[in-house]
């Protein structure tokens, strides 16, 4: 069976995979993830403190996206001048695509964290659930909850994958991520696609549609339900749209756990290690053959 394993397609054996999303939906329900009152965790907002902290983070990060856009061509074309005519969006090589999405994940994590420090001040990290104290807790919880996650967003993948091939729709056999690192001939551009991918995204991504924009419909609608199905909506949007349906599911699974631990740390674990999954199974795959 072939199916998009995150961000690659792969083969996987219908028995194993079935075995392992029961054995989630066991783990689900023993653990109350099906009670939805369980989804109510701890307070991520202070008493005197309203929802426009995040509206404003959320601001100051989209304005440094589109400004971290539009000047990276001047300075990658300084940078790596091409011989005949300057690179643009469209003719631009795989790796500088690459070094594009570094660019802008790097500046907008920047700009939100100057963001927190100036609308909510230093305990906006801690009441985000990104205090240091919590970082081996998360990782433990990652690692178990990414036990439950990885199957069933597995299986939404296979569904995906089946509803593309009986609409006539071609996807492609992997993100340009995964494709730029099969393609990588330098350990620098190896380096950098690992460190994009298993690193900067996942943190810059939890910061801005868990830490962000969750929060920001959380305390505005005043729903944990619906926040979490608004930031994964979003989430999924701004993803490739033959993989929108199981980052939307992924989405959710990473907004309630935020919802019910109110740690941050360990929706980056879970993004982190879901990544690098997908790109050591694609990295498996095509020197395997």
């Amino acid at each position: 069976m072939s199916m998009a394993f995150g961000l690659a397609q792969v083969e996987i054996s219908t028995a194993p995979l079935a075995l392992a999303v029961a054995a989630a939906c066991v783990i689900s329900a023993l653990t109350g993830v099906f009670v939805p009152s369980r989804i109510n965790g701890p307070r991520r907002i202070a008493a005197d403190e309203t929802s426009l902290s995040f509206l404003g983070i959320a601001g100051i990060a989209l304005a440094t996206w589109c400004l971290a856009a539009s000047t990276f061509l001047p300075v990658y074309n300084a940078l790596f001048p091409q011989q005949s005519y300057p690179a643009t969006l469209t003719n631009m090589p795989q790796m500088g695509k690459i070094l594009l999405n570094i660019w802008i994940d790097s500046l907008v994590l920047i700009a939100m964290i100057a963001g927190v420090l100036l609308y909510r001040g230093r305990k906006g990290f801690v009441l985000m659930g990104l205090s240091l104290s919590r970082i081996p807790r998360a990782f433990a919880g990652g690692i178990i909850s990414l036990l439950v996650i990885l199957p069933t967003v597995l299986l939404v993948n296979v569904l995906t994958d089946n509803m593309w091939y009986a609409l006539h729709k071609t996807v492609p056999a992997a993100h340009d991520m995964l494709l730029a690192l099969g393609n990588a001939d330098q350990p620098w551009q190896r380096f950098a696609i690992i460190f994009a991918v298993s690193l900067l995204a996942p943190i810059a991504e939890e910061m801005f549609f868990r830490g962000t924009i969750q929060n920001l419909f959380r305390y505005t609608l005043g729903s944990p339900w619906g926040a979490t199905l608004l930031s994964a909506a979003i989430f999924a949007v701004v993803h490739d749209w033959w993989s929108q349906p199981p980052i939307f599911f992924l989405g959710i699974c990473l907004g309630y756990v935020y919802e019910r631990t109110g740690n941050l740390w360990t929706c980056f674990f879970i993004h982190a290690l879901f990544n690098t999954a997908s790109m050591s199974v694609y990295w498996w795959e095509i020197h395997r053959h």
